[in-house]
């Protein structure tokens, strides 16, 4: 049996991807908070994550399954959208999610 070999993909609307993540340490890029209870990291359908300075909320998430394992070729250099290399992976689970403006506000005097 072919154990569960996950890639983490993070895109926009129109399906431009973001980045991906594809072990247990790319997580820690989110900064997540972990659960009180069992020290887990959740991410959750209208969750705000942090990546790279800029601030997103999670819209949908999905699963993927893949008939074959994909693997990763690293020889042909470094990925862009993932920020620790990539790895081999079978599924998917994949987060829809939009860019979290801010909102200006106006003191009045």
């Amino acid at each position: 049996m072919e154990g569960l070999s996950c890639r983490l993909k993070f895109m926009l609307k129109d399906e431009t991807m973001l980045f991906c993540f594809y072990n247990r340490e790319a997580l820690d890029f989110l900064n997540l908070n972990k659960t009180e209870q069992y020290d887990l990291q959740l991410i959750t359908i209208d969750q705000i994550i942090k990546y790279k300075g800029a601030n997103y909320i999670v819209k949908k998430v999905d699963f993927l399954m893949l008939p074959e394992m994909i693997f990763a070729n690293n020889e042909t250099g470094i990925s862009t959208y993932s920020p620790n290399g990539r790895s081999d992976y079978n599924c998917q689970k994949g987060f829809l999610i939009k860019t979290k403006r801010r909102i200006a506000t106006k003191l009045l005097v």
